[in-house]
């Protein structure tokens, strides 16, 4: 296949779907979907708190009327990931160097490609991870710096224990606070939580805590026998579960950095406590308007997760390869999960 065939945007496009998605137990647990749109923008039907019913009337009365205020349509464009690598495999598919019984000409060239392809693939995953953790600890999906973030519900906001309630006090009644926080966001959404991730400084706490033992000990130690395959990896270990709730527990923890940066984010910060119902949340992917080189007229549309392409720029010599993207996460419902401080 000739060299400007691979380093086409269409192949490399192809290529990049291929590439298979880092594993990471905080995506893989919160979203249940990916959908791709056709357009830059895209309108997101946000369910809201309300659940609306009407009564039964008899066979002559009129219609009713039904305010439709329990839904809202929002119209995005979800902020960009645009991120570059220095396109050496091109340069090597190029070079007319020797054979050897062991290696053909092209062998390390392919190498190089797919070691690049599965870099920039790591690091818009990364990128997307970050923002699903912003979004469950802050209620706040980040846009560009400088512009404001999306806020899914204008009322969502952090809890923050204090006094005996704190998880940190030998009186707190940790499992009285879950069953409530479970409660109290299916009367809210009909939402039905099944996940708790925590950080592993709140793990250790409940691994010590009185009632905690109780409860698991009056199943047997339930959380011992649960199903091998619900266990935690990639970041999530499943720490205990808790029959009467029909709870899941995970200690999490994991961090990103910005290559600039002197220290990395921690996705979960300490003392936080996490309730969300698994695949619960959708990762939108806006459509991408792109010129596929230098020498097009015009761009194009390009309705996919990401796009990878060969570019040069006037700036440098270099060949680079960009990845461009356009996620945005959205939940079922925007108080569909909570977020609490549950130490000081």
């Amino acid at each position: 296949m000739p060299t400007r065939t691979v380093f086409s945007t269409k192949s490399l496009t192809t290529a990049i779907e291929q590439v298979k998605s880092p594993a990471a137990f905080l995506y893989t647990t919160a979203i249940g979907r990916e959908q791709t749109h056709t357009t830059v923008k895209f309108e997101i039907h946000n369910k809201g708190a309300k659940r609306i019913r009407t009564a039964f009337v008899g066979r002559q009365d009129p219609v009713r009327n039904i305010l439709k205020d329990s839904f809202r349509v929002d119209e995005y464009a979800p902020p960009a990931i645009k991120i570059k690598v220095v396109n050496m495999a091109e340069a090597m598919f190029e070079q007319k160097f020797g054979t050897t019984p062991y290696d053909d000409q092209t062998t390390a060239a392919k190498k190089e490609l797919a070691d690049e392809l599965i870099f920039l693939k790591e690091v818009a995953f990364r990128t997307k991870l970050w923002a699903l953790s912003q979004l469950l600890t802050t209620g706040i999906y980040p846009m560009a710096d400088g512009e404001t973030g999306i806020t899914y519900d204008s009322t969502w906001a952090q809890e923050i224990l204090t006094g005996g309630n704190l998880w940190s006090s030998a009186a707190a009644d940790i499992i009285g606070q879950m069953e409530q926080k479970k409660l109290d966001i299916q009367k809210e959404t009909g939402i039905v939580i099944d996940t708790v991730i925590v950080s592993p400084d709140v793990a250790a706490l409940l691994r010590q805590n009185d009632s905690i033992k109780e409860t698991l000990a009056s199943y047997h130690n339930a959380s011992i026998v649960l199903d091998q395959t619900a266990r935690g990896t990639d970041g999530g270990d499943l720490i205990m579960y808790i029959p009467s709730l029909n709870l899941q527990v995970y200690s999490y923890a994991e961090w990103t950095q910005l290559p600039d940066a002197q220290q990395d984010d921690n996705l979960l910060p300490a003392g936080t406590v996490v309730y969300l119902k698994k695949g619960s949340f959708t990762c939108h992917y806006g459509a991408l308007a792109l010129k596929p080189d230098r020498k097009a007229d015009e761009s194009v549309l390009f309705p996919v997760k990401e796009v990878v392409r060969k570019w040069t720029t006037d700036s440098t010599e270099d060949n680079e390869l960009q990845l461009h993207s356009a996620p945005l996460i959205i939940p079922d419902d925007g108080k569909g999960w909570a977020c609490v401080k549950v130490t000081d």
